[in-house]
């Protein structure tokens, strides 16, 4: 299949993710979610979605380019996106935020008082 199509479909996994958490907030609250009092507004509540889109096109892209996926493996991997990036991110020692890698730092040993 054609890495663009692929591109295209990884799209669609995102989209679908973005409408099915749409869908279980109006279900849930019966309001929009840039209207909730201390949420997004509705310009950021929109870069977000395209930004999960856009990471789900990409990340489908990025497999598609090892002609491991077919269309339904990609729409998946489309929809998984930023929890793949997100355990990709956490294993990987070096892409770590150099605020997380002070937070995850172990402590070393507290030594037991010799009174």
């Amino acid at each position: 299949m054609l890495h663009e199509q692929m591109l295209g479909l990884g799209a669609v996994g995102g989209a679908m993710v973005t409408l099915v958490t749409l869908y279980q907030h109006l279900q849930t609250r019966s309001q929009w979610p840039w209207t909730v009092k201390n949420g997004p507004t509705k310009p950021m509540y929109l870069t977000i979605e395209v930004i999960r889109i856009l990471l789900g096109a990409g990340v489908a892209w990025g497999l598609a380019a090892t002609d491991q996926l077919g269309v339904f493996g990609a729409i998946v991997v489309g929809a998984g996106a930023p929890a793949i990036l997100d355990k990709w991110q956490r294993t990987a020692p070096g892409l770590a935020m150099p605020e997380q890698m002070t937070a995850a730092a172990p402590h070393a040993p507290h030594e037991a008082d010799p009174a």
